[in-house]
């Protein structure tokens, strides 16, 4: 008889640089039919697709340019550790991705900014955007029962973590930001969209129906603000935040576009904590009554 069997192992091998990725969007079937007819006409069946973006490279480097997607603090950490990035931090995000990806892609900061704004807006969409709502919860409590509040408590937790996580990233974020335009004077400004975006320069909400482009040229630079005439709403997107939509049915035409411009220069506040919103009565209630019942 051969000898007496023993334990075998399996060994997991993993080289990153080994495996190739692309990135990919994914596209309505609207999108299709203008951005890419072929696909009608060889009769596909409608749906939202998967369209390639970029060319095939090394995964790590794709996740990278992606800002590593909504990996969290600690698999990034032992993801440094993989590729031989030394972090001078291990417990906050912002950091150990400015670390990353710099080490990955050796970018400059200019570009490590761009990369790292991606992430402001995984951030934002994680599961849980009713959190806003769930975290005002509190007068409800007493109208549950021991075991729903047993369920709710540990969500009500979750969202105030990923509340808090957002919040230290944008603001690391903005602060590193801030940095680089005072080492970098007049370098990376984006074209100025609108008029009266001088310093100390003051406006007024116009009286009466907003039209397109009075709502433009009140919005911030970076932000944008459109009418949606098929859904009657007035949507505003200030990348990397997420969409904001308002009905004109339900909030009046007037009260639709005053509160889309308030997200965008909410957003606006949020990465650019030095720069004020030049409309000194969009905060006003009154700004909204002319629409509204």
């Amino acid at each position: 008889m051969g000898p007496a069997p023993v334990n075998e192992y399996f060994f997991a091998v993993l080289d990153l640089s080994e495996v190739e990725a692309v990135q990919i969007v994914w596209r309505s079937p609207l999108w299709q039919q203008v951005g890419c007819p072929g696909v009608a006409l060889h009769g596909s069946a409608p749906g939202i697709r998967a369209f390639q973006v970029s060319e095939p490279d090394a995964i790590i480097k794709v996740a990278a340019r992606s800002a590593f997607w909504s990996i969290k603090t600690a698999t990034l950490v032992a993801l440094a550790k993989h590729v031989g990035v030394n972090l001078s931090t291990t417990t906050d995000l912002f950091p150990v991705l400015w670390e990353l990806v710099q080490g990955v892609l050796s970018t400059s900061d200019q570009e490590t900014l761009e990369i790292l704004k991606l992430r402001i807006g995984t951030l934002r969409s994680d599961p849980g955007q009713s959190s806003a709502e769930l975290l005002k919860m509190d007068d409800a409590f007493s109208l549950f029962d021991k075991d729903e509040l047993s369920q709710i408590k540990p969500e009500k937790h979750k969202a105030k973590e990923l509340a808090k996580l957002a919040e230290e990233f944008v603001g690391g974020w903005a602060q590193k930001r801030s940095a680089i335009e005072l080492a970098n004077p007049g370098k990376g400004k984006g074209r100025k969209r609108g008029k009266g975006r001088g310093k100390g320069s003051r406006q007024q909400l116009p009286p009466g129906l907003l039209t397109q482009k009075q709502a433009k040229e009140l919005a911030p630079e970076g932000g944008y603000i459109w009418q949606g005439r098929l859904s009657g709403t007035w949507q505003a997107h200030y990348p990397p935040f997420r969409r904001c939509g308002r009905s004109w049915a339900r909030c009046g035409y007037r009260g639709a576009v005053v509160l889309c411009l308030r997200y965008l220069w909410e957003c606006d506040k949020r990465l650019n904590p030095s720069r004020e919103c030049p409309i000194e009565n969009l905060w006003d209630d009154a700004a909204m009554e002319e629409e509204l019942c």
